[in-house]
């Protein structure tokens, strides 16, 4: 995965510890978001089929995509793979 090499890149967490995640949302993609919250500002998109590595994982899991984009999505967008 391209996404492996851009979390060893940012050093954001290890590669073997990290989850990961393929998008899955009724509406063809999901927002990434700057804070756990609908109401916070939209830093990107990702589209269903996208895997993503999740760093923290709760009701609003924080990730980073695979074009290195940070921020949180809700878990229910989320189908874990790893």
């Amino acid at each position: 995965y391209r996404l492996v090499q851009i979390i060893n890149n940012t050093g954001i967490i290890d590669q073997n510890n990290c989850k990961l995640g393929i998008i899955n949302d009724p509406d063809g993609y999901t927002n990434v978001r700057q804070r756990g919250s609908k109401s916070s500002a939209i830093v990107g998109k990702v589209y269903n089929g996208d895997v993503v590595a999740i760093i923290s994982f709760g009701n609003w899991c924080k990730i980073i995509t695979s074009s290195g984009i940070s921020g949180y999505m809700h878990k229910s967008r989320i189908v874990i793979i790893k």
